[in-house]
């Protein structure tokens, strides 16, 4: 996902739909929002549960849960946003350092961070990272939330 943030704003001759569809799966968003329907509508679903029945209007908030945050919908979103805001040599720059032996393990690094186990890992570093801070550091980061 770095390697999109090195882009600028469009200008030049429209990126090819290759390269946005490259781009798309090399950055990690393929799998960033590969079951995010499922995620969304869970959770809605719970909540809708929580109070009183609403019959068929559930299953209308459902269906469309399901469909505005299908992987498909939000891929074709951003290619198409992608068609528009980049141009040639962005999505060049971009896959560039994508292919790259740094921008593969980075992106890897990435999407690591997506999988359920690592975020015990990460809720485990960040604690021991804070217990290591001076109690100034501490206190400030404390202000800050």
């Amino acid at each position: 996902m770095l390697g999109l943030a090195l882009c600028s704003p469009a200008s030049a001759e429209p990126i090819e739909p290759a390269q946005a569809e490259e781009l798309y799966r090399r950055s990690g968003l393929e799998r960033y929002f590969a079951g995010l329907d499922d995620q969304v509508t869970g959770q809605l679903e719970q909540a809708l549960h929580r109070g009183p029945r609403h019959g068929p209007f559930e299953d209308v908030v459902l269906d469309a849960s399901r469909s505005s945050f299908a992987a498909a919908e939000i891929e074709q979103g951003i290619l198409q946003s992608m068609s528009r805001h980049m141009d040639v040599s962005d999505a060049r720059a971009a896959l560039r350092w994508l292919r790259s032996e740094v921008g593969e393990k980075i992106t890897g690094a990435e999407l690591a961070t997506l999988a359920p186990e690592a975020q015990d890992g990460i809720e485990q570093y960040a604690r021991s990272v804070g217990a290591r801070l001076p109690e100034q550091r501490m206190a400030l980061l404390q202000r800050l939330q």
